[in-house]
C-alpha cells in the first residue's frame, strides 16, 4: 500500500460521523488533491516515491485534516439513532409537558390573544403553545443536523394523525366544537404548527453548524 494510500485510510477512519457517501466522495477528492501535489513535487526534482512519500506529509495529520473536513461537512453528518429520536422526543416531550401544565396558560395570553385579534380561542391557543415550544425546535434541529432538521416538527404531525384517528374511531370529528375549532385541532396545529417548529429546527440546524464550524 503506498503512503497515499496509508494516508486516506487513516484520513478515512476519522470521517466516520459523516454519511458514508459523503465520506467516500471527501477521501476521492482528497486523493486528487494529492495527486496534483504528486505532480507538483516532482516539477521540483523529487522522484515519483519521493514525491508520493512527499504529498501526504504536506497535507499534515490525517486526524487533524479529518476534523476540520467534517466540521465543513456538518450538514451531512450520519443519522445515528440516538439522535433519530432525541430530536423529536425532546419537542414532543416539551409538548406533552407544556400542554399539560397551567404554567402557559394561567396568565391568560391565550385569553388575550383571542379578544385582541381575529383568533378564536383554539387558534390563540395553538399559535402560544407553537412559540413556546420555539427553543426545544432550535435545540431539536440541533440535534438532528442540517439534513433531518424537519424532524423538530414531526410531533405535531403525529399528534394530529393521533387526534385524526382517535376522532374517526369515535365518530366525533364534525362534533369538536365549531368548524373553526375542528379545522383548528385536526388541521391548522398538526401541519401549520410543525411546519413552523421544522422551520425553527432549520434554524437550529444551521446555528449548529456554525457552531460546529468555529470551533
Amino acid at each position: 500500500m503506498s503512503s497515499i494510500d496509508d494516508y486516506l485510510a487513516e484520513l478515512r477512519s476519522h470521517l466516520s460521523e459523516l454519511d458514508p457517501r459523503r465520506a467516500e466522495e471527501i477521501a476521492a477528492e482528497v486523493r486528487t488533491h494529492l495527486g496534483a501535489r504528486v505532480k507538483q513535487f516532482e516539477t521540483t526534482g523529487l522522484s515519483r516515491q519521493e514525491a508520493v512519500e512527499a504529498a501526504p506529509r504536506s497535507f499534515g495529520d490525517p486526524a487533524a485534516l479529518s476534523t476540520r473536513l467534517a466540521r465543513a461537512n456538518a450538514r451531512h453528518r450520519r443519522l445515528t439513532p440516538l439522535r433519530a429520536v432525541a430530536a423529536p422526543a425532546l419537542v414532543g416531550g416539551a409538548m406533552i409537558a407544556l400542554v399539560g401544565s397551567d404554567t402557559l396558560w394561567d396568565r391568560g395570553y391565550s385569553t388575550w390573544l383571542a379578544d385582541s385579534t381575529p383568533l378564536i380561542r383554539a387558534e390563540a391557543d395553538s399559535l402560544l403553545l407553537t412559540v413556546a415550544l420555539t427553543p426545544a425546535a432550535v435545540l431539536g434541529g440541533m440535534i438532528a443536523g442540517r439534513r433531518w432538521w424537519w424532524l423538530a416538527g414531526l410531533p405535531p404531525f403525529l399528534w394530529g394523525v393521533l387526534f385524526w384517528a382517535i376522532s374517526l374511531a369515535q365518530f366525533s370529528v364534525l362534533s369538536h366544537g365549531s368548524s373553526r375549532e375542528t379545522f383548528a385541532a385536526l388541521v391548522s396545529w398538526p401541519i401549520g404548527g410543525g411546519a413552523l417548529l421544522a422551520a425553527f429546527g432549520l434554524a437550529g440546524a444551521r446555528v449548529g453548524e456554525v457552531v460546529s464550524l468555529r470551533r
